[in-house]
């Protein structure tokens, strides 16, 4: 590494390290792997429930209202209408001691051969009413049932371009419908619907000072992303070696919390997929006494170096915290990691007054890097606990400034 990598480390202390990532058990040629949660499908320990419903609907046809308004009491006054059309009409036919005024209301309208047509009129009940349908002068189809609703279905013959309808009413006298309208094809509709879906999240947890695996950490799955209390949806706890395994978690946002006795309660913000494994490193550091401030940085498989870089404030000078100077006045190194995930933990054990910079410079990256690709992020603890947690802005650099503290944190989350 070289000392031009300079970046800020805010006063904190950070105390708990969850490092996500889905890390592979190799070490060889992880600097071209992609970071954050990589997944590995597995159809057997995984699943997606999904039930496929196949439903036979009939479109809706749109019609026009028209009413019988023209004077079309015969077939040469017949009116004109058109196909998917609803009429509203009035007939008068003859009644006991009552003679009828408007027996008779002739429709016309354009077709073609093979066209099929839906045609339903409508009368009062009690009354006597017929309905022809006429091509030309011929009659090629009557209804003079007693129904008061008529319906019939028809099929244009060959020569045929125009269908008179032809409506009469023997006895009564009210209000009438006619609809005529091209039939809709019923239509087989599938759906697919996911009704649960499943994956898996395993990795182990480690002291973020040590980097020794801990054994009998609880980890608790909260749904949605930063979600620190209130209903635990997973919990489980790491074997003896540290690992730990969810099997079958309902896909979605988690938000993980890692809880050890004497150690800070970390957290991590992950995506569980469906049909997928996510392998998440998590760490956590011991609880710190009052005073004392620490911050600890994670990422993913790439790139296999990333270096934080802590500025210490000494008097009218500063001290310059990194992997080639690990300890000063009041401050150390705990952890450097140079194959990738991290975690690299700084512990300021003497908060002193002036101001502390703390950033990240990517050594392996170089200068093109991402940062925001990587599943970087930095945690700053004290005694009370978490106090911050930050990730990167989107850019390309090799250096991440992250925050300062003078006895007030400000995050500075810039790339250069």
């Amino acid at each position: 590494m070289q000392i031009d990598k300079l970046k800020m480390l805010t006063a904190a202390s950070l105390s708990v390290l969850l490092l996500a990532a889905c890390i592979p058990e190799t070490t060889d040629d992880e600097d071209d792997a992609s970071t954050g949660g990589d997944t590995d499908t597995n159809t057997e320990e995984n699943f997606c429930r999904t039930e496929t419903v196949t439903t036979t609907i009939v479109p809706e046809v749109t019609l026009t209202d028209v009413d019988d308004t023209e004077p079309n009491d015969t077939s040469a006054q017949a009116q004109v209408i058109s196909i998917n059309s609803t009429i509203s009409g009035y007939l008068s036919g003859n009644a006991v001691g009552v003679p009828g005024t408007d027996f008779d209301d002739y429709y016309i309208l354009s077709v073609v051969e093979g066209q099929v047509i839906d045609i339903q009129f409508e009368f009062n009940q009690g009354t006597t009413n017929h309905i022809y349908l006429k091509n030309g002068d011929d009659f090629v189809v009557d209804d003079t049932s007693g129904d008061n609703v008529k319906k019939i279905n028809f099929t244009v013959p060959a020569g045929m371009t125009e269908l008179t309808i032809f409506l009469t009413a023997d006895y009564g006298s009210g209000d009438y419908t006619l609809t005529v309208k091209t039939p809709a094809e019923p239509v087989e509709v599938t759906n697919t619907q996911t009704l649960e879906c499943y994956g898996d999240m395993t990795g182990h947890v480690s002291d973020a000072i040590s980097g020794a695996r801990l054994a009998n950490t609880t980890i608790n799955l909260r749904a949605g992303l930063d979600v620190k209390v209130g209903d635990i949806a997973e919990t489980g706890s790491t074997n003896a070696q540290g690992e730990y395994v969810f099997s079958n978690v309902e896909a979605g946002d988690y938000t993980v919390e890692v809880v050890l006795a004497g150690y800070s309660t970390a957290y991590k913000n992950v995506s569980i997929e469906g049909l997928s494994t996510l392998s998440q490193y998590l760490a956590i550091a011991p609880a710190l006494p009052e005073g004392q401030m620490r911050l600890v940085l994670t990422w993913g498989a790439s790139p296999r170096d990333l270096d934080s870089h802590l500025l210490v404030p000494n008097g009218a000078s500063t001290e310059h915290l990194y992997y080639a100077n690990k300890s000063v006045d009041g401050a150390s190194l705990d952890l450097d990691d140079a194959s990738a995930y991290g975690p690299e933990t700084i512990t300021i054990t003497n908060v002193k007054t002036g101001t502390y910079t703390y950033y990240i410079y990517a050594y392996s990256g170089g200068s093109n890097f991402r940062f925001s690709n990587s599943d970087v992020e930095v945690s700053l603890y004290d005694d009370t606990g978490l106090i911050a947690q930050m990730t990167p802005p989107e850019g390309v650099g090799y250096q991440w400034n992250v925050l300062t503290y003078n006895g007030t944190l400000t995050v500075v989350n810039t790339i250069e």
